[in-house]
């Protein structure tokens, strides 16, 4: 899984239709795991694109083969361009975390906490980022002051 397609992995620089596609599979998911986790030994560089999967996957893949792109695109499909657990910044102003992905895999249902600038909500009021008023603009960073609740209720919620 740490070869590439174009043949600058390794153990044996493998290229191309040389991989298995299984393997392939592998490498792009545990590039973009590393992508956005801290490690002792470094930082995440931006921390603004650090959920944002498009980003994360395309920096790593920029030169990337077709069959490489492809998994990507289908990765992408799978966990959505803001993943579950991704924290952004809505068209209303609100700070919210994403909870679900939807058909169209850059409007997920997020969570919000509350307006920058204004004290939190008592509880995350769900919002669909498909509805113009809440669609995404942007990563956003945890807000300082937030509802005290189990995040993992977020998931439990359908």
């Amino acid at each position: 899984h740490h070869e590439r397609p174009d043949g600058k992995g390794y153990p044996q620089g493998l290229q191309g239709d040389q991989i298995e596609p299984m393997a392939l599979i592998l490498h792009i998911a545990e590039s973009y795991c590393a992508a956005i986790t801290d490690r002792d030994y470094r930082v995440v560089k931006n921390r603004r694109k650090r959920y944002h999967a498009t980003s994360v996957l395309h920096e790593f893949h920029k030169l990337g083969q077709e069959t490489e792109l492809s998994l990507l695109g289908l990765l992408i499909k799978t966990i959505g361009v803001y993943p579950p657990g991704t924290w952004v910044r809505l068209q209303s102003n609100e700070v919210a975390l994403v909870v679900r992905r939807q058909e169209s895999a850059n409007r997920p249902i997020v969570a919000a906490f509350g307006r920058i600038g204004h004290p939190p909500l008592p509880r995350p009021i769900l919002r669909d980022t498909s509805i113009s008023d809440y669609r995404v603009v942007a990563i956003s960073a945890p807000p300082k002051q937030r509802a005290m609740i189990h995040l993992s209720s977020l998931w439990a919620s359908e």
